[in-house]
């Protein structure tokens, strides 16, 4: 007579089931984590362009006028007091201080241009997004 015995091996397909659907769930995770972190410098941009139109305004209701665009955007908002307040909630790596002319950054560490010309209401911030280079469609501009 046979004896029955259970046999509890694994068989090669079913290591190679298993390890399909770990990579999947893996590429799943980091499929996800790639669109949340995407969204999170997008918001912290959002974030900037808001305070950065708040210390804005204050300027212009200090000196009533807008500052001119130059690379040292940072030190004019900084002499007014009022702008002072609003430009230290911008997180300190967001901004950085080179050769005494601070330069503020978006989400994806790009430096945030500061664009006006006589006769607009109000000045526009723009971030080259996500690839880093200035006047391709990904680019995100304080107007709407």
């Amino acid at each position: 007579m046979k004896s029955c015995e259970n046999k509890t091996a694994v068989t090669l397909i079913e290591m190679l089931i298993v390890l399909a659907v770990i990579m999947l769930l893996a590429t799943l995770a980091l499929g996800i984590a790639g669109v949340l972190h995407r969204q999170s410098n997008e918001r912290l941009t959002q974030w900037t362009f808001k305070l950065l139109d708040e210390a804005l305004e204050q300027y212009y209701d200090y000196k009533g006028y807008f500052p001119p665009p130059t690379e040292s955007l940072y030190n004019e908002l900084y002499n007014i007091p009022e702008c002072q307040k609003i430009l230290m909630q911008i997180k300190e790596n967001d901004r950085e201080d080179k050769a005494k002319q601070p330069l503020i950054f978006d989400g994806w560490g790009s430096v945030i241009d500061y664009r006006y010309k006589t006769g607009w209401a109000f000045p526009e911030l723009v971030s080259p997004g996500p690839d880093k280079t200035p006047g391709t469609a990904d680019d995100m501009s304080s107007k709407r």
